[in-house]
Parts: structure tokens; C-alpha cells; sequence
């Protein structure tokens, strides 16, 4: 018998390569930052890996705990399980043969799993958004569920206006395919139902989002993902990719604020703009880790919630370019910007002389003295 839908999964610990656990609940984002070659990326793939039930522990991941949620066809109902990087445990509330029963309908499956986890790369941020094919099995497509649902349409083009000062507009009208368009769109108020071709028609005059810019287009495919699905844990890397720092900024902002109370979220990122974004948001349930790598080694150094907010606080973390000293591998405080200026040049020109590298370093200034001490502690 085949069993229906894993109804749920989600991440209740992990435990990195350094030892670090990391303890979740079903809304947990996690972010992480580091500098080139940390491991943001692999940790994601990692995640990924381990969420679909693998028995090995991975380079950075040194062990998880994953709970899934799957309904069965028998009276019993349900039956509940979690997977280690070791061995899988099963339980339930009711007797031993029940339980039985229940796993025996229950056995994991790629297939199903496929339907609650989502890692968005940068390749389908960028095609997610193409015109979607009538031909095809539309049910779960994006853009289908924008066609079926006008207020999430709107909403989506709201921020993409807000983003990109045009609306993306849903062209229903074609015969093969549903494409999005963007520029202003046409005043749907001034076209009633037996005038849905005029309306079509204005929408095709409009140039198509798949023949636009890869910023463009990258964002709507994580806006598209991330407001339509029902996946239970998103994993993106670097959803920053192709935009300009304002754009970053909202994407994370309009990423947290629209997370479910049922979605996990795991994130890399390479920007500032981006994680102030996701900082402006004030999430409850938010977890920054910066990875720094010791040779084998990934060191996971955890921000949680309650300090983010005690930081965030301050305005010279909000409105200072100090964030950015989470993606360099070291960061050095001066009491002024001429300070930053004068030590940058002097260590450029040491290393341009040895014919040398120079270090990946960020010189950031804290307007006086009296600062230097909450900007090092901040770090």
C-alpha cells in the first residue's frame, strides 16, 4: 500500500564539525555568513543531504536529528519518525504492533520528500520565472498558482514594484504558454469580464520578465518559490545574486517577513545589504552564524535572536558598514575613517612591494574612542 504525503519535516538539531549544536523549531531561519570558502554553501547541501534521510555525516555536519510526519493508510493514522546521521527512530502513541503497521506503509521515499524540501540555486532562480508551458503538468507551477490566486498575484507585484519601480503582470491571454510581463501594468478596474482580450492585449505589449536582466529575474524566482510553495524547509544560496544593494536589502526583508509559522529557512549569503534586510524584518525565531575555517575545522559562531536585537539597537551596527566585517576573514577597528584610510593604504603598499596577496582585512572606523569598545564587543 502506498502510503500518502509526508504532511511534515523539519530540522529539530544539528551539531556542526566544531561540535557547535544548534537546537530548531518549525519557523527557525538560520543565516550564514562567513568569508569565500567557509563553507556556506556546502553546509546547505549538506542540510539538503541529511533532510532526505542519509545515514552519513557529512564534512561540515557532524550529526542531525530530522523529524518527519507522515499519514498512513490505515485506521491508525499517522506515524511519526526521526532520522539521526545513525540510525532512524520510530515512535508512536500507541502499541508496539501499531507501530509496526503504521512504518511498514510508511518507508522513506526520495519521491515524497521532494514535495516538502526545497534548495533553490541560482540556475532555478533564473528559470523559475520563464513563461510556464500549457503542455505541462501546471498544478504546482508558480505561475499557475499566481493565475489561481489574484491577491498573492498582487502581492508578489508589489514587491517587485517595490524593488524594481514596474509591476509584473500575469499574461493569461496567450495560447501556449502564461507569461509574466513587467512595466506598468494596465488598470484591471477599467476591464470588465467581456473585456478580458483588450486587457490581454495591453499585457502583451509589455516587455516579457524571461527576456530581462538576471537581477530581475532572479528575484522574482525566489519571490515565486517562496510565496507559493508549500514546501516545508527552503534552503537558498545567496539569493543576493544579481541584485544592486537596495534590492538585496528587500529581498531579505520581504523573505523574513512572509516566512510561515510552519517553514524552515536556511540561508548563505555574501551581503550586507541583504542581511540588514533580513535585520530590519525583527524575526523572532532568527539564528546568524558566521563560519570561520580552521584548516579542517568550520567554527560556527552563532548570533541568536536574543543578542541580534540588543545590537540592532545600536545605530552604529544599523547605519556603519561594520556588518560586512562577518564576510572578511579579519577585521581591524580604528578610531576614525582617516585611521582606516592611512592603514589600508600602508598595508596595500607592504604587500604590493612583496609582490604578495593582500589580506583579506576590513578596516572599519568607530567615530571616536569612547565607540571602540561596544563595536569589539559587537564582533
Amino acid at each position: 500500500m502506498k502510503s500518502r504525503k509526508i504532511e511534515q519535516i523539519y530540522c529539530q538539531k544539528l551539531k556542526f564539525n566544531d561540535d557547535t549544536e544548534l537546537l530548531l523549531e518549525k519557523n527557525s531561519i538560520v543565516v550564514f555568513t562567513g568569508a569565500n570558502n567557509s563553507g556556506k554553501s556546502k553546509v546547505l547541501k549538506e542540510i539538503e543531504r541529511c533532510m532526505y534521510g542519509s545515514n552519513r555525516a557529512g564534512i561540515i555536519l557532524k550529526d542531525y536529528e530530522v523529524k518527519h510526519t507522515r499519514y498512513t493508510n490505515n485506521t491508525f493514522g499517522f506515524c511519526e519518525y526521526i532520522v539521526t546521521n545513525k540510525e532512524t527512530y520510530k515512535y508512536t502513541n500507541e502499541d508496539e504492533q501499531k507501530r509496526l503497521n503504521a512504518w511498514e506503509e510508511c518507508d522513506l521515499d526520495g519521491e515524497h520528500l521532494r514535495d516538502v524540501i526545497n534548495r533553490l540555486s541560482t540556475e532555478r532562480r533564473l528559470t523559475s520565472s520563464d513563461a510556464m508551458s500549457r503542455s505541462h503538468d501546471i498544478g504546482n507551477h508558480p505561475i499557475y498558482k499566481l493565475h489561481e490566486d489574484e491577491p498573492l498575484c498582487q502581492k508578489i507585484s508589489d514587491y517587485f514594484n517595490d524593488a524594481f519601480d514596474v509591476d509584473l503582470v500575469l499574461n493569461p491571454g496567450e495560447m501556449n504558454t502564461i507569461p509574466l510581463h513587467v512595466g506598468k501594468g494596465p488598470d484591471k478596474t477599467k476591464y470588465t469580464m467581456d473585456m478580458r482580450t483588450e486587457y490581454c492585449n495591453e499585457v502583451k505589449k509589455l516587455p516579457k520578465l524571461q527576456e530581462q536582466g538576471d537581477g530581475m529575474r532572479s528575484f522574482a524566482g525566489v519571490l515565486l518559490n517562496s510565496f507559493t510553495s508549500n514546501y516545508s524547509v527552503n534552503l537558498i544560496d545567496e539569493p543576493e545574486a544579481f541584485l544592486h544593494p537596495p534590492q538585496a536589502r528587500i529581498l531579505g526583508r520581504m523573505l523574513v517577513e512572509n516566512n510561515p509559522e510552519d517553514r524552515q529557512l536556511f540561508i548563505s549569503t555574501h551581503s550586507e545589504d541583504f542581511l540588514q534586510g533580513i535585520l530590519d524584518a525583527k524575526y523572532e525565531n532568527l539564528t546568524i552564524i558566521r563560519i570561520s575555517r580552521e584548516n579542517d575545522i568550520n567554527r560556527m559562531n552563532l548570533l541568536e535572536n536574543e543578542k541580534i536585537k540588543g545590537l540592532w539597537k545600536n545605530p552604529i551596527m544599523r547605519y556603519t558598514n561594520i556588518l560586512s566585517g562577518l564576510f572578511h576573514e579579519k577585521v581591524v577597528v580604528c578610531e576614525s575613517d582617516y585611521d582606516c584610510l592611512f592603514y589600508h593604504a600602508l598595508i596595500n603598499a607592504i604587500y604590493e612591494k612583496q609582490k604578495k596577496i593582500t589580506p583579506d582585512i576590513l578596516f572599519v572606523h568607530c567615530g571616536g574612542k569612547g565607540r571602540m569598545k561596544d563595536i569589539i564587543s559587537a564582533l
